[in-house]
């Protein structure tokens, strides 16, 4: 397993999920001699033989929450059941997170200049964060304030972000006797972003529906186009760093440490922050024939615009990449097998955060030539807990070496969705030289 053939990913089998996050690469990051393994740990990048080059990519998705299991949510029917809702409402608690993205590993060249490896990576991520302390925020969102007409709903922890970042990164790494060191220089692309700082609200509707009071406060900053951006969009640029080292302590045990996505986006934004305190008591129609009707129910909706979205205040917005620190010891049990500990904590809040910190254990056996399989566990994760499991097979057909890469970090939510807060997958396919 240590000397893995090289291979080439052509092709990133995505599966892609919106609204709910449950993704950490736990597996992908141990297949060393995998060019696109250096997306999470750089030192990978010395790691593997090859003649001319390596080419790979990877996609991933995922979906998740902190306290509410996925039983019921991917309904045949295409819509989540009455019933569904009140029970996702009633298992949610206090600072409950949500999360939902994909990442799409384009392209990962490795080449040498030399005896110095060099890299050259092309991805996409594409995330959706929300926080609240009150679960029947959530409740308005599904189910509309009509179940609560006669009680006062409020929030004072309500937070998010969307954003969506293309980027260009270049790499390289060196190997010293038993130390190896990895640095990568990311560029980024900001296609779209919306962040919501807070959101403190106080809703009440009459028993009769016929007055709804509203006070609220907020800041949100968004880019001008949040929609229909297209493949060249450029509302945002930024930079990050990636660093990674390996020590091998012995042949049976070696300790990783990689600190990936340290840097930032500036966004071209507009930014709406305002006291909203709304006394809506609705209005009257004397026949739904009058010509005038279509008029009064624009004043309505301008009326309304105006008091909950001001005027814009045109600016730019930095905000910080969502960081990553890993911290893993891998025991190599026999030529074939690996254990390994893994210590995972991403502490931006717009990147979802972990507790502190994710613990991960994961086993990984070549059970056959060329077919390693892998499983693993984790806690304190933003969904608490998760099992997941890996296949790569790798052949080789004259000169070409090909693989076949599937797995998940967690499968709880798709085969015990009734105690599965989360899933996620991950696969390509490729062939290399």
């Amino acid at each position: 397993m240590r000397n893995a053939k090289s291979h080439l990913s052509l092709l990133a089998l995505v599966l892609v999920f919106g609204g709910l996050h449950a993704q950490y690469d736990l597996q992908p990051t141990l297949l060393r001699s995998h060019v696109w393994s250096q997306t999470y740990q750089p030192a990978n990048i010395v790691e593997g033989e090859y003649e001319k080059f390596r080419y790979g990519a990877i996609g991933t998705g995922w979906l998740g929450n902190t306290h509410a299991p996925l039983k019921g949510v991917f309904d045949e029917n295409g819509y989540i059941q009455e019933a569904t809702k009140d029970r996702l409402i009633g298992d949610l608690r206090a600072n409950e997170d949500i999360s939902a993205g994909y990442h799409l590993g384009l392209a990962a060249v490795n080449i040498k200049l030399g005896e110095l490896p060099l890299g050259i990576y092309l991805d996409e991520y594409n995330t959706a964060y929300f926080r609240f302390n009150e679960p029947k925020t959530l409740g308005l969102i599904l189910k509309g304030n009509g179940p609560y007409a006669g009680d006062t709903v409020s929030d004072n922890g309500i937070r998010g972000n969307i954003a969506r970042v293309r980027e260009l990164a270049v790499g390289t790494g060196w190997k010293w006797d038993k130390l190896s060191f990895g640095a990568r220089i990311r560029l980024k692309q900001g296609i779209r972003m919306a962040n919501l700082n807070h959101l403190n609200y106080s809703l009440f509707t009459e028993t009769n529906g016929t007055q709804v009071q509203l006070a609220a406060d907020y800041d949100l900053v968004l880019t001008p186009k949040l929609a229909k951006t297209g493949l060249f969009a450029f509302q945002g640029f930024g930079a990050g760093v990636d660093l990674g080292m390996r020590y091998e302590l012995s042949e049976k045990l070696d300790f990783d440490l990689a600190v990936t996505d340290l840097g930032f986006t500036s966004w071209k934004t507009n930014q709406l922050a305002d006291d909203v305190n709304v006394n809506w008591e609705g209005f009257s129609v004397t026949s739904l024939f009058m010509d005038s009707v279509s008029v009064i129910i624009q004043d309505q909706v301008d009326s309304i615009k105006d008091v909950l979205l001001p005027d814009t205040i045109v600016g730019r917005t930095m905000l910080m990449a969502p960081m990553s620190i890993r911290a893993s010891a891998t025991f190599h049990l026999t030529e074939q097998a690996n254990l390994s500990g893994t210590i995972l904590w991403n502490p931006i809040a717009s990147g979802a955060p972990t507790r502190l910190p994710l613990i991960s254990v994961a086993y990984q056996h070549e059970v056959i030539e060329g077919l390693t399989v892998g499983g693993n566990v984790y806690g304190l994760g933003l969904d608490t807990y998760g099992f997941g499991a890996m296949a790569n097979y790798q052949f080789t057909v004259g000169s070409a070496s090909f693989d076949i890469l599937a797995g998940s970090d967690n499968l709880l939510g798709l085969v015990v969705p009734s105690i599965g807060r989360g899933m996620s997958v991950y696969g390509g396919v490729g062939v290399g030289f």
